[in-house]
């Protein structure tokens, strides 16, 4: 199967993909219910409009699950700050960092915030000493002695006894991480977490600071840049005016009239009758190497992480929104 084929393949499953999401979400939205259900389709038709590169209808997807999101959980949930990122990213690739940081900025809010409330919490269980061993609720102490078995017992009540402890064992198996372990666990994630949220904020600040191309060119030469803004507006005008002329045309046209620039002629270059039916060996045959495929390979070779960013954020890593 050649590339195109594959290509075409791709784009068919992620139209498939994309149906399938928007037929459900229609059915839940006539159901007018909100739930996490909803805001799981809504959000995953936004990640496929996100692959598609259409940005404008994976911001609005996103939009929509935010506002649902936030009627259904907690203010410092991490669910909300894992939506919060995916916002910012699709931001950051519509080359929009200034309202990127923006979301970036609320999702690290969200973790600060769900931070300290679990090491209040965790605080405070140590506090009361919930968790300690060998307690159920009152701090252990020496004095408090057990009542010792009674030394004449008959070999059938041992082994009635000691039946009772296996049926016990079966019946209760091993219990879950007690909530100091489990909040001291997420306490962990969220700390890992924060360092990748404030690297994409810093990378973002520096990109929403740096500027942009007119700006850089009007800081080098005014007059040039005052032509490629007469340029873009130029292409604006014939692309909204719906003219026949092609936009090409129009630019071509305005640098003839400003600022004394000439169009461009191709005097200097003489017209050939001739047929060029081969270009030669382009880079004298050597075989130039894939870019794509090295990249690839070198990131093959790096350690990967224990857990991935949507394991962190949500607990699951299947980039789905659970309430827990």
């Amino acid at each position: 199967m050649g590339e195109g084929e594959e290509g075409k393949e791709e784009e068919g499953d992620l139209e498939d993909a994309w149906k399938m999401l928007e037929f459900a979400r229609v059915i839940h939205e006539k159901q007018g219910s909100c739930t996490t259900e909803t805001v799981d389709i809504i959000t995953e038709l936004a990640d496929v409009n996100c692959f598609k590169e259409n940005y404008e209808s994976c911001c609005d997807d996103y939009a929509k699950a935010l506002e649902m999101l936030k009627q259904i959980v907690e203010a410092d949930s991490r669910i909300l700050a894992e939506l919060y990122f995916k916002i910012a990213i699709a931001k950051q690739l519509d080359l929009k960092p200034k309202e990127a940081l923006t979301y970036c900025s609320n999702a690290v809010a969200v973790c600060e915030s769900r931070l300290l409330r679990l090491q209040h919490e965790l605080a405070n269980l140590q506090t009361e000493g919930v968790d300690a061993p060998g307690s159920s609720g009152a701090p252990f102490s020496l004095d408090n002695k057990q009542p010792e078995p009674p030394i004449n017992r008959t070999m059938e009540e041992i082994h009635h006894s000691s039946d009772d402890v296996v049926q016990n064992d079966q019946a209760n198996p091993v219990e879950e991480k007690s909530g100091a372990e489990s909040k001291a666990t997420e306490i962990e994630d969220i700390k890992e977490l924060l360092v990748d949220l404030k690297h994409k904020e810093r990378e973002l600040k520096e990109m929403a600071a740096a500027p942009s191309l007119v700006e850089q060119l009007q800081a080098a030469n005014p007059e040039a840049a005052a032509s490629m803004t007469q340029l873009f507006s130029i292409v604006a005008e014939s692309q909204a005016s719906g003219s026949g002329g092609s936009p090409f045309s129009a630019v071509a046209d305005g640098m003839v009239t400003s600022n004394g620039f000439d169009q461009p002629k191709l005097t200097n270059f003489t017209s050939s009758t001739a047929v060029v039916t081969d270009l030669g060996v382009v880079g004298r045959g050597i075989e130039r190497a894939d870019s794509a495929v090295a990249e690839t390979n070198a990131n093959c070779n790096q350690p990967s992480k224990t857990r991935s960013f949507d394991m962190l954020m949500n607990g699951t890593g299947n980039g789905k929104l659970h309430l827990s």
